[in-house]
């Protein structure tokens, strides 16, 4: 299994803004779906399982409200 990546989600104006690595997506429906749309960019549809990673305060002074972890399936890489 690959080694898991982290999605920061930041909110401005009723739009969530998830980015790792260049990879960026927007959503209005919550952070959950920002960061599952950055995921596809990633991965593709449905090969990874996406969790709250929480957050701490070095993600708070990058601007980041959530954080996902990203993990591919097992078999999937």
């Amino acid at each position: 299994m690959d080694k898991p990546i982290i999605i920061r989600v930041r909110q401005a104006n009723n739009t969530y803004a998830a980015t790792h690595k260049g990879q960026r997506a927007t959503a209005t429906a919550g952070p959950h779906a920002a960061a599952r749309r950055v995921a596809e960019k990633i991965y593709g549809e449905s090969s990874f399982v996406l969790s709250d990673a929480g957050i701490d305060n070095s993600d708070n002074t990058k601007g980041a409200q959530h954080c996902f972890r990203v993990e591919l399936k097992e078999g999937e890489a």
